[in-house]
């Protein structure tokens, strides 16, 4: 159904100016004497005859042109009328205007645009504008504008109103069919050719066309689609069949309730409830394509990628239509209404700012996720190490947020994507999974320390989980300190897998301590000598066999 629309027509009207005033100055004050030439003499002395001829005789009071002029129009569209209204007296008027329009049609409304009440002084003119609205439900008639120029001399008190009318032709929305099956006359014998009978064989009438549809295209759109590879098309169809049928008897029933004679008012009320219902209708079907059709084909697509920016992405798609859908529902209601919805955010002010402000930690996460799936730094089931020390293993990257499990912990931790891109993140799964290890070990004073050394890397070479065949990964020793108690040795080992860090050093300790214990190498406990100053000193060997007595 067509909604209202405004066409404005200006029919802006020239002054017819007053023969007093044409004598009250001279040609030559408007004229350049370099243009009075014999040709342009001529054409002045035409527009002058022509002018005596078509104005009025010469009056002080105010013009206005006797003119008069018939417009077509819709109904819910506006028409605008201009007058100029011109003063040649040298007294001021007191202008009133009223605009009334013929009948009592309270579809038709009129004003004056501006101040219909002002002073026209001496020498002035005016612009006058009168507007003339029709409703949408506007029945077809033809309608005459009358317009009211009251004018006052301000000097005398005397009143001159000059009438001026317009002839506005309007054409309904919904034309009456009559007592009409579809577009044959009912001459069907009584009772049957009253308007309630041609009302019901009309609605059974456009039953039957529908039933016809599905009876017979129905059959048809289907076998045509079935053969077709796009099985799309196919899903498509079976979602908008439905639709398509309540819209055609939906489209039958408005059209075919001007049999019963009932009101524009009632006929444009069941068409906005209708119009309403079938927007949200449309945008629950819409919604159904885009997520049965669009979504599950993105879906399919991205199972057969190895890309994670896909997986993550489609998720994202199905929310953002999920929220887009209906808000463009809602729009399309406002604009039939004609109401704007920017209006409506602008009034919104603060609250506004309130949610931009509130939903800046989400669009940054948004967009981090986004930068996470491009740049890869890490991908699911790669072990890492967060800026808190927290290890875990990566589960699920979403398009807001990352969710990791944490072993140490049994326990899942979701992180939002924005403190990932902006804290450090070790990846122990890069470059290939290996995992550097140390133990530390440390022996008492007079141990050999290259058989100490010997003894720690043939058991690290041994043990299946370490790295032996890559050479810039061999296993190797150092001397790292000299204690209280002992000579600090650490061995240093490549696990080939990151997850059996833990297990392959408690490994290696317990072969350490076993391999010590058969070569009769001591491990010390922390101990301490104490000399008294007045205790004879001590030789190096005899401090030696007290530390070993100990």
């Amino acid at each position: 159904m067509k909604r209202e629309s405004i066409q404005k027509i200006n029919l802006n009207k020239q002054v017819l100016l007053q023969d007093q005033f044409l004598k009250s100055k001279p040609f030559n004050q408007y004229v350049s004497t370099d243009l009075m030439n014999a040709r342009a003499a001529s054409a002045l002395l035409l527009i002058c005859i022509a002018s005596l001829i078509l104005l009025p005789a010469a009056s002080a009071d105010p013009g206005i042109g006797d003119w008069q002029h018939n417009v077509d129009l819709e109904a819910g569209q506006s028409a605008e009328y201009t007058w100029t209204i011109y003063n040649p007296d040298d007294t001021s008027y007191a202008l009133d205007v009223v605009s009334t329009v013929s009948g009592n049609d309270s579809h038709i409304t009129t004003a004056v645009n501006g101040n219909p009440h002002q002073i026209l002084k001496s020498k002035d003119s005016a612009d006058i504008t009168v507007t003339l609205h029709t409703d949408r439900a506007t029945p077809t008639q033809t309608a005459t504008l009358s317009v009211s120029f009251i004018l006052t001399d301000m000097a005398s008190g005397s009143e001159t109103i000059i009438d001026k009318d317009v002839v506005v032709n309007i054409t309904s929305l919904i034309s009456s069919t009559g007592n009409n099956i579809l577009i044959w006359e009912n001459n069907l014998p009584a009772p049957f050719n009253t308007a309630i009978w041609t009302f019901i064989f009309t609605i059974l009438i456009w039953i039957g066309i529908s039933a016809a549809i599905i009876i017979i295209v129905d059959p048809i759109l289907k076998y045509v689609f079935g053969k077709s590879k796009l099985q799309v098309i196919s899903k498509i169809y079976k979602l908008v069949k439905k639709p398509l049928f309540l819209t055609l008897i939906a489209y039958a029933l408005v059209n075919s309730l001007t049999i019963l004679s009932v009101s524009m008012d009632t006929i444009f009320k069941i068409n906005d409830i209708l119009t309403v219902l079938f927007i949200i209708f449309y945008a629950w079907v819409s919604y159904r394509v885009y997520n049965d059709v669009i979504i599950d084909f993105a879906r399919k697509l991205a199972s057969k990628t190895e890309n994670e920016l896909d997986d993550a992405l489609v998720p994202f798609m199905h929310t953002l239509g999920s929220i887009l859908i209906p808000l463009v529902a809602f729009v399309i209601i406002l604009n039939y209404f004609n109401m704007s919805f920017t209006a409506i955010l602008a009034g919104l002010g603060i609250g506004s700012i309130v949610i931009g402000l509130a939903a800046q930690d989400t669009f940054n996460s948004i967009f981090a996720g986004i930068q996470i799936m491009i740049d890869r730094p890490f991908t699911v089931g790669d072990r890492i190490i967060l800026s808190t020390g927290e290890v875990c293993d990566v589960e699920k990257i979403g398009i807001r947020s990352t969710r990791a499990y944490s072993p140490v912990n049994n326990e899942m931790v979701v992180i939002p994507n924005v403190l990932l891109c902006s804290n450090k993140v070790t990846n122990m799964s890069r470059p290939d999974g290996h995992r550097a290890i140390s133990v530390e070990v440390g022996v008492s004073y007079g141990t050999d320390p290259e058989k100490v050394e010997k003894i720690l890397i043939d058991i690290a070479k041994h043990h299946p989980d370490v790295v032996n065949n890559n050479p810039a990964q061999a296993p190797y020793t150092r001397l790292s300190a000299f204690d209280d108690s002992a000579i600090t040795f650490a061995l240093w080992a490549y696990v080939d897998n990151f997850t059996k860090e833990g297990r392959v050093r408690s490994e290696l300790r317990e072969s350490i301590n076993q391999k010590f214990n058969e070569e009769g190498i001591e491990i010390p406990f922390p101990q301490t000598v104490v000399t008294f100053a007045n205790s004879p000193v001590q030789s190096k060997n005899d401090k030696q066999s007290d530390l070993n007595s100990l």
